[in-house]
């Protein structure tokens, strides 16, 4: 049987909020405590995604400070690449908690919109009206479009396979749908 929720939409939305945000103070508490000093929980404030896996946490950091080495004994396989422990405020990074390394991916002026890219260990973003793409240790920085593109209609397909966008290709031309894909 259906029925009409337009007027339970409202509490529907606030359901759903109130439940991602659970989720999210669930995820945080359980990152090492060095790291949750830089993430801010205020809904109001708080940019910090979890990857597919939740072993990799994108935050935007609120404050400033370091994170001490070795909050957890590494692996032997441990990332190669340069990481940051200094943490600048206003800038993204990603810290990998299985691996204890973490990556400065740039500052919040640099990248707009970030997201991860699901089922993967990239970072899709907006910048210089381009739509870009990084890999979590701030590597393979590559421009995935460039042109005419709405920046508030850009997502990811449900398998990471594509970004979807809204486009037009001329000025003054209606919006359309526009699927990038990506290998």
């Amino acid at each position: 049987n259906l029925f009409d929720v337009t007027p339970r939409l409202s509490i529907i939305r606030d359901e759903w909020q109130r439940e991602i945000t659970q989720n999210n103070l669930l995820k945080i508490e359980k990152l090492p405590k060095e790291i949750k000093a830089f993430i801010s929980t205020d809904s109001a404030k708080a940019k910090f995604y979890f990857n597919t896996a939740d072993e990799k946490v994108l935050y935007l950091a609120q404050t400033e400070g370091q994170i001490a080495p070795n909050i957890i004994t590494p692996p032997p396989a441990q990332s190669t690449q340069t990481q940051t422990r200094d943490i600048k405020a206003g800038h993204y990074y990603v810290y990998d908690i299985k691996d204890d390394t973490n990556f400065h991916i740039g500052s919040e002026e640099d990248l707009n919109k970030p997201f991860w890219l699901p089922n993967s260990n990239s970072i899709i973003y907006l910048s210089d009206k381009q739509i870009k793409v990084i890999e979590y240790d701030a590597t393979n920085h590559q421009i995935l479009f460039a042109g005419n593109f709405n920046p508030d209609y850009v997502f990811p397909w449900a398998d990471g396979s594509r970004i979807v966008t809204l486009i037009a290709p001329y000025e003054g031309a209606p919006e359309n749908i526009y699927a990038i894909s990506i290998r």
